[in-house]
């Protein structure tokens, strides 16, 4: 299975509900916290992080997309390609919005 079908089934499950709330209680039954507004630290995509090995890149989302970022070296360049990968569902989307506005301060990183 390819990266992008493995974030396409994550993504299928965790918003199976199509309810934000059940998403958090998700993060919250496993224990992920995030940082607000940092595509990285978002916690869905450490939620993907954690189910998906992928050795090429890493993984972040944004409001409407899951992207794998790569890094490049180009002699004294450090760039890194950001490959769009999947669009979240809505209840995904969602739950980043809320919780980019600190509806979920229990799922906030200290």
């Amino acid at each position: 299975m390819s990266v992008k079908e493995e974030v396409h089934v994550a993504l299928s499950e965790l918003a199976a509900s199509d309810s934000p709330d059940d998403i958090a209680a998700t993060m919250r039954a496993l224990h992920i916290k995030g940082r607000p507004g940092s595509g990285m630290l978002c916690p869905v995509a450490v939620y993907l992080s954690d189910r998906i090995a992928c050795s090429f890149g890493e993984i972040a989302v944004n409001r409407t997309c899951v992207s794998l970022l790569t890094p490049h070296m180009i002699p004294g360049f450090k760039t890194v390609s950001t490959l769009p990968l999947v669009e979240l569902p809505p209840a995904v989307q969602r739950f980043i919005v809320r919780f980019d506005n600190h509806d979920y301060p229990d799922l906030e990183l200290p």
